[in-house]
């Protein structure tokens, strides 16, 4: 049975998601369900209000911020302001709840295991996808990825600049989803509720920020169970540096499949 701090991790998880998806059109019903979410949060848990407080900024901060995948060099320093923001404002104020514990662990065989396991996955699995799957408006999936001062038009061959540009925002994106969605958001969820329940409402969220940014049509359901193996690895191994590894290997693949589409004798 979900008892009440339960119930106001679920409608709160609700909250943000129709807060991030313009798509959806019920930011006011967002609204009602954030306000909702943090009575029952502060009447159940009144300890870790401030924590699930500073956290619905956070996703505040992603709603006004126009999240998209344009690559201007000023559109990306504006992105990685708010990123930034969006992890230093819950981890300011969580009194220590939230820790970045970088430190490089050796790994073992079962995690080189798991890594190489994780390039084949994204490997097959993105094939998949970026050879069925469509955008909203109907077009390759591909064109979500808006390459050429947000338009989304092929890549310049020439432009080895913009090459560079796309893999470093991938790389970049890679990193803050770990440590934002698997490291912060994770750690908040946890500390009332089970593990299981906690890591399933931030994989929701999870899906729901990177729909909004490019993965659209059946995205959501690989990006769901992707960021539930990154919550129970890091749940099982305390290493975040790996969990980052893990992310940044299957984003390298994603960006070759996104040139792929753009030069499709790459």
């Amino acid at each position: 049975m979900f008892k009440l701090a339960n119930c106001s991790l679920i409608i709160f998880t609700i909250s943000c998601i129709l807060i991030v998806l313009d798509d959806l059109n019920n930011f006011q019903l967002g609204n009602f369900l954030m306000f909702l979410s943090l009575v029952l949060i502060y009447f159940s848990k009144k300890n870790e209000f401030k924590n699930y407080f500073f956290l619905a900024i956070s996703f505040y901060m992603a709603h006004y911020a126009d999240i998209n995948t344009n690559l201007d060099i000023g559109n990306i320093v504006l992105l990685t302001s708010v990123f930034f923001l969006m992890v230093w404002v819950p981890a300011r104020f969580s009194s220590g709840l939230i820790t970045f514990d970088f430190k490089f662990q050796k790994w073992n065989k079962q995690q080189f295991s798991w890594f190489l396991k994780t390039g084949f996955l994204a490997l097959v699995i993105l094939y998949f996808y970026f050879n069925d799957a469509l955008t909203a408006g109907g077009l390759p999936v591909h064109r979500s990825w808006s390459i050429d001062g947000g338009t989304g038009l092929p890549l310049d061959i020439v432009s080895l600049e913009k090459n560079l540009i796309l893999f470093g925002a991938c790389m970049l994106l890679g990193f803050w989803d770990e440590i934002f969605f698997i490291n912060t958001v994770l750690a908040i969820f946890k500390k009332s509720n089970p593990f299981w329940l906690a890591n399933f409402c931030q994989s929701l969220l999870f899906a729901s920020f990177l729909y909004e940014l490019a993965f659209q049509d059946w995205g959501p359901l690989m990006i769901i169970l992707f960021a539930i193996v990154q919550g129970n690895i890091l749940k099982k191994t305390h290493d975040l540096v790996y969990v980052i590894c893990l992310h940044l290997f299957a984003d390298t693949i994603l960006f070759f499949y996104i040139l792929n589409g753009h030069y499709p004798f790459f």
